[in-house]
């Protein structure tokens, strides 16, 4: 539990790092801004989608987040709609 709040909070440090010297650069530096900002504090890299919600949040383009967070729900309505779906 401790390194996961230690991963967490690195995590935000590395996302408020990368957005105060976000200004001026292109989404795609800035991506590449944020995986280095990432591995330099040793955690994972998220996957491709996650990442780019993480760049457009740095951006602050909440647009695509909400997007991921709304199939997300999706997804998980249908994972327990399957679950407790009574058998035929």
């Amino acid at each position: 539990m401790a390194r996961s709040q230690r991963d967490s909070q690195s995590r935000r440090e590395a996302f408020r790092a990368v957005r105060a010297k976000a200004a001026g650069y292109s989404r795609a530096e800035i991506r590449d801004l944020y995986e280095a900002e990432l591995r330099s504090r040793g955690l994972p890299i998220p996957s491709p989608d996650i990442l780019d919600a993480q760049v457009d949040a740095i951006t602050r383009n909440y647009v695509p987040l909400d997007r991921l967070m709304g199939k997300s729900l999706t997804d998980f309505g249908k994972l327990l709609r399957g679950i407790f779906r009574p058998p035929r």
